[in-house]
């Protein structure tokens, strides 16, 4: 009896263990809207994602007649945010339409020419559009543009100047022949232009600038491919959650 009583104090004792938050116990407290909300979330991670989520929630509002216009939802930029956040926020707050999910590459690239250089930023993306009610759902997919027959989504921002060593270069160049001095061979001006390229920062050329720029267009795309999507029809076979969202969010159907 004693064992018997020991073992039914253990059980009682376990039953009244907290449940963790999100483990079939309380859900996780979320910050609720006053205002249908659609969410910008992106999967990516580094310094690119903040600009990126900032500016197609940016592109979005200017679609919708902007945040104050008082029958059109509220674009909300989430950076930090994960897939499970997007999940919980619909769950728990009534005025949360959806979002949609960016996933992207972040390729940034320097070619350096004798004379010019050039700096590239990539951006290879996908989109998944969510809507929270009547539960959470994927709606619909964007891996390329209308109209691009087959051609990935894919955004590319360059810039091209003139180097400040490309000058120093040629400064040296003229230097040494007013002074009469050595002539400057081939060699030492080639070394005068492509000399501590590395440590010196190049004018014209920010990586910041051209991942803003490639964000409005990133918003300027999505825009487009969620107008399309909200007028396909017959591709999914019940269409009544993606037509409720679409209409929420100013696109015709």
């Amino acid at each position: 009896m004693a064992r018997c009583s020991r073992l039914l104090v253990c059980i009682a004792v376990l039953s009244f263990l907290p449940v963790p938050a999100g483990a079939d116990g309380p859900a996780v407290p979320v910050l609720t809207s006053l205002k249908p909300a659609f969410y910008v979330v992106s999967e990516a991670t580094g310094d690119a994602n903040t600009p990126i989520t900032l500016g197609v929630a940016q592109s979005l509002e200017r679609s919708s007649a902007g945040a104050l216009n008082a029958k059109a939802p509220w674009f909300v930029p989430k950076p930090s945010w994960k897939l499970n956040d997007m999940i919980a926020q619909c769950a728990n707050d009534p005025q949360a339409l959806g979002g949609v999910i960016l996933t992207y590459y972040h390729g940034y690239a320097t070619h350096f020419f004798l004379l010019w250089q050039s700096e590239t930023t990539t951006l290879d993306l996908s989109a998944s559009v969510v809507s929270c009610k009547p539960k959470p759902a994927i709606v619909g997919v964007v891996n390329e543009l209308p109209g691009a027959s087959g051609t990935p989504w894919v955004i590319r921002r360059t810039q091209v100047s003139i180097p400040l060593v490309t000058i120093a270069g040629y400064a040296t160049m003229i230097a040494s022949r007013k002074g009469n001095t050595n002539n400057v061979n081939a060699a030492a001006l080639l070394g005068a232009i492509f000399g501590g390229t590395a440590q010196r920062d190049i004018p014209g050329y920010s990586d910041p600038v051209r991942l803003r720029a490639a964000a409005q267009h990133v918003g300027d795309d999505l825009n487009g491919a969620m107008a399309a999507m909200c007028k396909t029809h017959g591709d999914v076979p019940d269409e009544t959650q993606r037509t409720a969202l679409c209409g929420a969010l100013g696109f015709g159907t």
